[in-house]
């Protein structure tokens, strides 16, 4: 029987509920009393269909097991990320600078997907196969209406929110240190509105108790705190939430967050050859046709293994958007099992969840040579976040605590050290720049269609752990407190976080915390210099390769 879907009036406490063997992540959230209504309701909104529902009636096993196995369409693992103030500073250095890339939150599916989702529910909404009666109530307006596509859906502001309330708590002391301004805290993201609006709600997390000091300096009235000082009578109420600025740049320039739209050359040659493909449909065609005729008998309809992948499509939205795996996902389950008891009636894992375990395979296979390292080329793609982290890093690591600091005297202060870069984007530009990083291909081994499974077992690419919705990479740059000497390189150490957890970075060792000098030239070797205009011109484009220019191929590493 289909779970029924209810809808809770606002309220300004309440319990959390997401993953954690069937208790859902159970957690009091408290809203602030000092937002505003819109920034109430529109919160509360989003953790209230992030995870305030009833449990799903299929088993507590499948859920989890589910949920973590959705390729890109993967909710975010709110419920293991380490919690409480940063308590593992290297003794004698200080933080002064933090990085984050994030994908953008949980959102509603693209048009084609809308129309994928429509079709193949039209086809199944006259069912009456047991079990799924629900299909003829079902709606694809009511659950994911066209007018939505893309955009970021309630559950995607509530992952960003509560990622930025676990900053707040970690980075406490950094945040007292370094009080937002624009020259102290850069927020940019894509011209998407769904990186936005989650720039936006990780802000309103990161700055909820801090709101803005206004005019009058710490020594000011408690009857002024709060206020604009005026010469007035009239005294302006200050807003309740820090105000920020985000920085977008258009999507047909934008070489850090919206790569791929900037990059003529990796449209033409990457996303539009039939080639980059290959091991993702090799790897369908053994298992896809069979699955689909299997359905099709079920159903009594045609189902063709496109339905299939469609199929595995919706389950994803329906997981990270509606905490919901009782629907379409059971359709790639066994059938004519208990679909709510704990084990089912199968020997194991790998039997029960095959089909999604070979759908979670082909979409690997996909971003390995779409967006990762199995082309040559993609590896350029993040070559301008590796610039921007050598710029940024060495002039704050090169600032001297004396130094005035005079924005007006450097264009704006782009020349002025910013203590936190805080950049919004997509899944893309997870994958691309892990590639450049080199993250996820240590061993070299290369991800192929006809692998064991075994081998796929090992295998170092894995989308639903990469780049699952809401995906992020830190850069925690520490400085040495005592005074350094103005000559030679900056002294500093570096540590990766990788979806909130410190993660190897490549090349620096056995170390979490990598010597500065050491991951610069890291960066350099890896093509920090890189000349993304030139190499992702075409012929059609104003921009020629310059002779001392390399860049790699666009040819996959397997054909």
């Amino acid at each position: 029987m289909a779970t029924v879907r209810t809808y809770y009036d606002p309220s300004i406490e309440y319990t959390l509920m997401r993953g954690d063997s069937g208790h859902r992540f159970r957690k009091i959230v408290k809203i602030s009393g000092v937002l505003s209504i819109f920034m109430v309701i529109s919160v509360l909104i989003a953790l209230l269909f992030y995870g305030a529902k009833p449990t799903s009636s299929s088993s507590d096993k499948d859920f989890e097991w589910i949920r973590q196995r959705l390729g890109t369409k993967t909710p975010y693992p709110h419920e293991d990320r380490p919690e409480g103030p940063l308590k593992d500073t290297p003794k004698g250095y200080e933080l002064v600078q933090l990085h984050l890339i994030n994908r953008h939150g949980t959102r509603y599916p693209d048009p084609d997907d809308y129309v994928s989702f429509k079709d193949l529910w039209d086809k199944l909404s006259d069912t009456t196969v047991p079990g799924f009666e629900w299909i003829k109530t079902w709606s694809i307006e009511k659950f994911y209406p066209a007018a939505k596509s893309n955009l970021l859906a309630s559950s995607g502001d509530a992952d960003l929110y509560e990622i930025g309330r676990r900053f707040s708590r970690r980075y406490k002391d950094f945040l007292d240190r370094y009080p937002y301004d624009p020259y102290n805290f850069e927020f940019r993201s894509s011209v998407k509105p769904r990186s936005s609006q989650s720039a936006y709600a990780f802000a309103l997390a990161l700055f909820e108790d801090r709101p803005p000091g206004g005019d009058n300096g710490d020594d000011a009235d408690d009857d002024d705190k709060g206020h604009h000082r005026s010469t007035k009578e009239k005294r302006l109420t200050l807003p309740p939430s820090q105000p920020i600025a985000i920085y977008t740049v258009p999507a047909g320039i934008d070489q850090q967050m919206k790569l791929k739209s900037s990059c003529p050359k990796w449209l033409d040659e990457v996303s539009g050859q039939d080639i980059v493909y290959k091991q993702k449909r090799l790897y369908e065609s053994k298992f896809a046709p069979q699955l689909a005729k299997s359905l099709s008998a079920t159903f009594g309809i045609n189902i063709s293994a496109e339905d299939a992948s469609t199929i595995y499509r919706l389950c994803g939205f329906e997981v990270s958007i509606y905490d919901e795996a009782s629907t379409w996902c059971q359709m790639l389950l066994p059938l004519g099992t208990d679909k709510t008891s704990k084990e089912g009636s199968h020997a194991g894992d790998e039997e029960r969840y095959i089909n999604f375990l070979n759908f979670e395979i082909a979409t690997d296979l996909e971003k390995y040579y779409i967006n990762g390292p199995g082309v040559p080329f993609n590896r350029e793609m993040g070559c301008k976040l590796g610039s921007s982290l050598v710029q940024t890093i060495d002039l704050v690591l090169s600032d001297s605590t004396d130094k005035p600091r005079l924005p007006e005297d450097d264009e704006g202060g782009a020349n002025i050290p910013h203590h936190g870069h805080f950049k919004f984007g997509h899944s893309e530009t997870i994958i691309f720049f892990s590639t450049f990083l080199n993250l996820y291909n240590q061993s070299g081994a290369i991800l192929t269609g006809n692998l064991t499974a075994e081998q796929y077992e090992k295998r170092e690419f894995r989308s639903s752990l990469i780049s699952p919705f809401s995906a992020n990479m830190a850069f925690e740059v520490y400085k040495p407190k005592t005074m350094q000497s103005k000559t030679g390189s900056p002294h500093g150490l570096v540590r990766l976080l990788v979806n909130e957890k410190p993660h190897l970075i490549p090349g620096c060792g056995s170390s979490m915390f990598c010597d500065w000098s050491l991951f610069k030239d890291i960066l350099i070797q890896r093509g920090t210099g890189c000349d993304f205009e030139a190499c992702c011109s075409t012929s059609k484009s104003t921009f020629t390769v310059a002779s001392n220019v390399t860049c790699p191929s666009t040819t996959p590493i397997v054909t």
